[in-house]
């Protein structure tokens, strides 16, 4: 019995190709592990195929084994880019390499920028002022830096190490865009009045010396802070309009072959006090989806493509928007944008005093705006939002 097993074994084992065995065996070694090297003086951080619960964390000793020998070290490479993804970049924290192990020389990563075939990037962003003329209007800007201040957060460090590549894979981008804000980090209870905020800053040690001073986390920019509480947008009445300009993603080239945009106005998880009006979102949020749309098209080279877009529901936040592109013949250009604003947001509603209720968008009459609450019903209806174009905005008033 034992015997016929082995033979039933190896009779199925047969019928796997050892090229495929070996990919398997690479596969399963590589699988959630990241890896963090310099080049060109820019900190990049690359990620194998990441898997939700996965038993082996991510560790550079994991990968140690791609240098036992050259078999191993060009098999396991090969495999490696061919599902590995940019992650991330920023200028060095160190001198040199992150993991000087896994190098040939001791000066050089055994892993190249240059054979990596995707890149899934985060990117955060804010609001800044900007006047022009007499007129005020709300930017929106990356603001990554402000969270850590080596971060790359509009990609130009990491555009000069691509244009200086000798052999340039990429081929597939994935862009996650969240919006964020800062706030007055010192006081526990916010400038505008009605909202309570976290405070991570102020905190002095035994000596009565504030030990977050000049740390980034001074900021308050920690990640779940910023997913409830979102941007602060101005209201229209303040604003003559609300800007936003990805051109900074041009840094990124224009060699790719599909762009896949992922844009969620992440302060919709919450809804507290009068900041972060939805009326502002009404008005701001085509405006960054449409302008997402537009440097989408350049990064697939800006000749030909095909754009289409969906609402992707999420449980915890508002429903996100989703862009695909695609590459096309310079003659081909099609255009499919059917999702394009804000279409539900998460509040406390007062209504059914539910903690967090979804709001819909529904049809309304000319010059009105209405949301409707999924569980209870609960109507919320205001004119359409209107833009300051006078002179005297008050955003100084504030």
């Amino acid at each position: 019995m034992f015997n016929d097993s082995i033979d039933q074994y190896s009779r199925a084992s047969t019928l796997v190709p050892c090229t495929l065995a070996r990919d398997l065996t690479s596969d399963f070694a590589l699988l959630n592990q990241e890896i963090r090297f310099v080049q060109s003086d820019v900190e990049l951080w690359v990620s194998y195929t990441q898997l939700e619960n996965a038993y082996e964390e991510a560790n550079y000793e994991n990968l140690l084994w791609l240098l036992t020998c050259r078999t191993f070290l060009s098999e396991g490479l090969e495999q490696f880019y061919q599902h590995a993804s940019l992650i991330n970049s920023c200028l060095p924290r160190y001198p040199v390499g992150i993991h000087e192990g896994l190098t040939l020389d001791g000066k050089k990563s055994i892993f190249e920028l240059g054979r990596v075939r995707a890149a899934s990037l985060n990117i955060r962003m804010g609001k800044t002022w900007e006047e022009h003329g007499d007129q005020y209007y709300n930017s929106i800007v990356p603001r990554g830096r402000e969270q850590f201040d080596l971060v790359d957060e509009d990609f130009g460090e990491l555009g000069k190490v691509i244009t200086e590549l000798d052999r340039c894979d990429f081929k597939e981008l994935e862009l996650h865009i969240y919006l964020f804000r800062k706030s007055d980090y010192k006081g526990d209870w916010e400038a505008s009045g009605n909202r309570w905020i976290m405070n991570l800053g102020n905190d002095e040690d035994d000596e009565g010396y504030d030990v977050n001073e000049g740390s980034s986390d001074a900021d308050s920019y920690a990640e779940d802070y910023w997913d409830l509480y979102g941007t602060n947008l101005d209201n229209p009445e303040q604003l003559a309009g609300y800007i936003a300009d990805f051109d900074f993603l041009k840094n990124l080239g224009n060699s790719w072959d599909t762009v896949r945009v992922k844009y969620t106005p992440t302060y919709m998880k919450r809804y507290w006090g009068d900041r972060d009006p939805v009326s502002a979102n009404v008005l701001a949020v085509p405006i960054i989806e449409q302008d997402l749309a537009r440097t989408a098209k350049e990064l697939v080279g800006g000749e030909g493509w095909a754009l289409e877009d969906r609402i992707e529901d999420q449980n915890e936040t508002a429903s996100g928007w989703v862009l695909n592109v695609e590459r096309k013949g310079s003659e081909e250009r099609v255009e499919c944008l059917k999702h394009i604003g804000l279409h539900d947001y998460l509040a406390p509603c007062d209504g059914c005093n539910r903690r967090t209720e979804r709001f819909h968008l529904e049809p309304a009459g000319d010059g009105v705006v209405k949301f409707v609450g999924e569980e209870c019903g609960k109507v919320i209806k205001f004119k359409t939002p209107v833009l300051n174009t006078e002179n005297d905005n008050g955003i100084n008033d504030q």
